[in-house]
């Protein structure tokens, strides 16, 4: 029922992932593609927690692939966080007819009406389920009252009206109603039915759906300092390493996932991942990244459970860069309507090429990460705002001496630290089309020997890195989304060399298929 987000994601939440993942999945619904979509409103959910869209065409989507226990529980928590919503309603009462619940269903979908009164799915699957109970003497009017909302439910209204009145013995009405269905679309399984005088029409299983999917991405960007590569990797230091020159930049991306397993628990599948950036002047800094993923997926009651592999190997300047290993897990626990808890596990295994920068492999080392991030959902669950703390060290092997190299010599003691992230976030419920994401993080990096670019050879390097970044976006056609993004970043470093601003403006343009 589940699935991972973008493959190389260290940071519990992608802010742009819920915009992709929500439109994608509502085409792949339009299209009849439910597991497709099931897949896709999973990893929206996983951006944003709680979110009531999200979840509304997830639980739609789950009674259309028939896990109709699994969208009684997704309505059922968003009953919680609004008692009053009326697709949460509509939704409880539906899954509770798929599951032969009827006189629950009727509750739901009677609570339902009353907050949708113009919506005609209330008054037809109130009509089925007085169908289901045999009460041929009240779904009729239910059937009529969601044809008349809705001309497209009147081929199969109609037919339900004629099995109600035939089963009464009001064969007029009965024949009037069958040869309804029959005129509205003769060649449809109701009309066969309606010929045959069925009481039941057998529902033909819808065709099964892709298991993959695919999106690209194009962006425009200005960077006034070129000094990192795309996750954050920081080149070494001296003039082959931090430029602290600006330049435009052409970012293109592209992400697919098949998935081999998907039901309601599990999910198994496969991922892989594209990045590459052309400066217009700077080429050295030109990143190809590719990232494969292998993951599993399974959901425990109120717990979530995500296991992935992650393959990253890294071209800067068309030269090896980096190629790494990451075994790591992601654990969403929901505590209640409005409260949501993730722990990340991470192992990493870097193994830093020689190529573009002299040198480089004398960074190689192992990462261990371990973080917590607590959300919390307002404004009608909207809105979203979240804190979160993260703690990694890098082991590169290179032991503890009291005295650096010679200056401006390289080596594996340079690149060993231990660092804790304090990191917030706040999603603005949508003002009109637009949707508006602010986050802001503090890393602190304290290296564990003293640095060879250090002016006396004995100085241990420290790092405050403050970042902030605003992203605004719209959805621009069904397919296709616009975001513009600024980040901030500086490092307040003891170390000349490593110190530096940054400010980066981003045009984002997204597709998906």
């Amino acid at each position: 029922m589940i699935s991972l987000p973008t493959a190389g994601a260290q940071t519990p939440v992608d802010p742009e992932a819920y915009d992709l993942n929500i439109s994608k999945g509502v085409v792949e619904f339009g299209k009849g593609h439910y597991e497709q979509a099931e897949a896709l409103f999973t990893q929206a959910l996983m951006a944003k927690p709680g979110d009531p869209d999200a979840q509304y065409y997830l639980g739609q989507t789950l009674i259309r692939t028939k896990k109709f226990t699994a969208a009684e529980l997704i309505f059922r928590d968003m009953l919680q966080a609004d008692p009053t919503s009326g697709r949460a309603l509509l939704g409880l009462g539906i899954s509770q007819y798929s599951l032969g619940h009827y006189r629950d269903a009727l509750t739901s979908l009677t609570a339902a009406e009353k907050v949708l009164p113009d919506d005609p799915l209330v008054y037809f699957y109130q009509g089925l389920t007085y169908h289901e109970l045999e009460d041929f003497e009240q779904s009729p009017g239910r059937f009529l009252r969601a044809m008349t909302l809705s001309p497209d439910l009147a081929p199969i209204a109609q037919y339900y009206s004629g099995v109600a009145y035939y089963r009464r013995g009001v064969l007029d009405e009965a024949r009037i109603a069958f040869e309804s269905a029959i005129a509205l679309q003769p060649e449809s399984e109701e009309a066969q039915a309606a010929r045959e005088l069925l009481a039941e029409t057998p529902r033909a299983a819808p065709a099964g759906p892709r298991r993959w999917s695919l999106s690209f991405h194009v962006g425009s960007e200005w960077d006034s300092n070129v000094v990192l590569v795309p996750q954050g990797t920081q080149p070494p230091g001296g003039s082959t390493g931090i430029s602290k020159q600006h330049d435009y930049r052409t970012v293109l991306s592209a992400s697919g996932d098949f998935r081999a397993i998907q039901t309601e628990t599990w999910t198994v599948g496969a991922s892989y991942g594209i990045y590459q950036s052309f400066h217009r002047t700077l080429s050295g800094f030109d990143v190809e990244d590719h990232s494969p993923t292998f993951y599993v997926q399974h959901q425990v009651g109120p717990l979530r459970i995500s296991l992935q592999y992650v393959y990253n190997y890294t071209l800067v300047g068309r030269s090896p860069y980096l190629i790494s290993h990451a075994a790591q897990s992601l654990f969403t626990l929901t505590e209640g309507s409005r409260t949501f808890t993730q722990f990340q596990l991470r192992y990493q295994n870097k193994d830093f090429q020689d190529g573009r920068f002299p040198l480089n492999s004398a960074r190689d080392g192992k990462n261990w990460l371990a973080g917590v991030t607590q959300y919390l959902l307002f404004a009608d669950n909207k809105g979203r705002a979240r804190v979160g703390y993260t703690y990694d060290t890098d082991n590169t092997g290179g032991g503890s001496p009291t005295v650096a190299s010679p200056a401006g010599t390289l080596e594996n003691a340079d690149w060993a630290y231990t660092a804790h992230r304090i990191s917030a976030g706040l999603e603005v419920p949508p003002i009109w089309t637009m949707n508006l994401d602010l986050a802001f993080d503090y890393y602190r990096q304290n290296y564990k020997n003293p640095n060879t670019f250090s002016v006396d050879g004995l100085t241990r390097r420290k790092d405050n890195i403050y970042a902030f970044t605003g992203t605004l976006s719209r959805n621009i056609a069904k397919n296709l989304s616009a975001a513009l993004q600024y980040s901030y970043i500086r490092d307040q470093n003891n170390i000349d060399v490593f110190d530096y601003n940054r400010n980066i403006y981003s045009l984002i343009l997204t597709w998906w298929f």
